[in-house]
């Protein structure tokens, strides 16, 4: 959502990896979810359109909801980036 906001190009990668891990993460327990019977919400659109820059969202404040939720991330996804 936040990924055409940023402008710190490094930031932005680690982003789009980040992204790429989570993803990979959700077919994984979607393919258990299906295996085993289990429903599966409806997913939200994957690109939301914004029109317009807003000031209030820049890089550090998406570091800030990035990192509110760093301690739920996986160990291979913290391992993984710092490879970066």
């Amino acid at each position: 959502m936040y990924h055409d906001l940023l402008e710190d190009v490094d930031f932005k990668l680690v982003v789009k990896e980040g992204l790429e891990f989570l993803q990979d993460e959700a077919r994984i327990l979607e393919g258990q979810c299906k295996k085993y019977g289990i429903a599966v919400p409806d997913m939200p659109p994957e690109f939301i359109e914004i029109n317009n820059k807003v000031d209030a969202v820049n890089d550090k404040y998406i570091f800030e909801q990035i990192n509110r939720y760093e301690g739920n991330f996986p160990s291979t996804f913290k391992n993984r980036t710092r490879s970066l």
